[in-house]
């Protein structure tokens, strides 16, 4: 019972790892960057980022990229640590 459990668990922790990481069908991460906010740090997963803030529905709102470019932090997958 215990193995199962546990192989269970692995196999949820991958499944998910597979979706954050939002995998195409030829295994290629999308090209899509990590945009956030600069009035109300909300972050938004897109190609390009958006015209108005969906949150605090600011017109003048300037997003920042913070999708970590670098191997130590994940890669495009991932934010970047250091610009949260």
């Amino acid at each position: 019972m215990r193995t199962f459990l546990l192989d269970y668990i692995i196999l949820i922790y991958i499944y998910y790892i597979y979706l954050i990481r939002e995998v195409d069908v030829m295994g290629q991460a999308e090209s899509r960057a990590y945009w956030k906010c600069k009035s109300c740090n909300f972050t938004v997963h897109a190609g390009a980022p958006p015209e108005n803030c969906p949150v605090c529905r600011n017109t003048q709102c300037k997003f920042k990229d913070i999708t970590c470019y670098l191997p130590e932090c994940g890669g495009p997958a991932f934010i970047d640590p250091r610009l949260k």
